[in-house]
């Protein structure tokens, strides 16, 4: 039985069948059993995103998943263990809250033409109170979402980690408004895109993988419908999946030519979504995470990327 997976969810033991990679031209490569970690390392670097693996002749990554319950259980352990109860709750009490502010903002965008700006920035204000006491806490809970919640919840997480980011930098205050808005915002134009293919297991095939790519563009549109917000919000919408090396869409913009805030927003949009659980991987510690993202060239700003590790990671305010 052949299944789609992340590149992240390659483990040592498994059976590729097929790679695709970022380019729109997919290149293929003979099927392989992955014996060591430098195989998954090569495949990270040639920039595919996704393999077909045969769990017949390999590893089936659902075979050692830990249930629901379990999941919860370990993770509310990991929750008291780096937080007190009090942070946890008012964590809790945010996104409680502003889940389904978000969720309405974002699926109402494409109905109504435009973005609701107002009630953005309240949710905005939100995040940055929460984060302004303890960023880790909000950033944590996150993880443990539901299928359905998921873009909407990793915006909000996104939102987060640039506020914190910025504030690192010594931003001022209204650019780290700006900021949050901005990853708030980031994936709205995924709320055009078909759900079945945002949510397919299986490959996509280069027409739905067109249409994926299209999501910053879309988002684009809809939010220059609104002239009040800033420019920044406009540039980490369309620019949040170009790559430092010039690799990325959809304009294969590379080094500054991608705008300052745009080079933060990839790194905390590809940060929370490899930490993050979904139904085809566990949730990836930060240590892997790091790694994965230090060892994948060209990605991202070298500068911007060691900045946020040692901010954000080492410091311990993610933990």
């Amino acid at each position: 039985m052949k299944k789609r997976i992340r590149i992240g969810e390659l483990r040592v033991g498994m059976y590729v069948e097929e790679l695709e990679t970022s380019s729109l031209d997919h290149k293929y490569y003979a099927p392989f059993l992955i014996d060591t970690i430098d195989q998954i390392k090569a495949v990270i670097t040639c920039n595919a995103i996704s393999a077909v693996i045969d769990v017949t002749k390999g590893i089936n990554p659902d075979a050692t998943a830990q249930s629901e319950s379990e999941i919860r259980r370990n993770f509310e352990q990991y929750l008291l263990r780096h937080y007190s109860s009090q942070e946890i709750a008012h964590a809790r009490i945010l996104m409680s809250k502003t889940v389904p502010k978000v969720k309405d903002l974002l699926t109402n965008a494409p109905r109504e033409g435009a973005i609701n700006v107002e009630a953005a920035l309240s949710s905005v204000e939100d995040i940055m109170a929460s984060t302004t006491k303890n960023a880790g806490a909000l950033v944590s809970l996150s993880k443990l979402r539901r299928r359905d919640e998921e873009t909407f919840v990793h915006s909000i997480s996104v939102s987060a980690l640039l506020i914190t980011f910025a504030r690192k930098l010594s931003m001022n205050e209204e650019l780290i408004r700006h900021v949050g808005l901005a990853g708030l915002l980031h994936d709205v134009g995924k709320m055009a895109i078909p759900t079945e293919i945002l949510r397919k297991q299986e490959k996509l095939t280069e027409h739905e993988y067109r249409i994926v790519r299209l999501h910053p563009v879309l988002g684009s549109e809809l939010l220059k419908n609104k002239a009040t917000l800033p420019e920044t919000v406009l540039d980490v919408c369309l620019y949040h999946h170009e790559r430092y090396d010039g690799s990325g869409y959809p304009s294969r913009l590379s080094g500054e030519q991608i705008p300052f805030v745009a080079r933060l927003a990839a790194i905390c949009d590809v940060y929370d979504a490899l930490t993050s659980r979904r139904p085809y991987k566990a949730t990836w510690s930060q240590a892997r995470a790091v790694e994965t993202m230090l060892s994948t060239q060209g990605h991202f700003d070298p500068s911007l990327l060691r900045q946020f590790v040692s901010k954000m990671i080492l410091s311990g305010d993610l933990n």
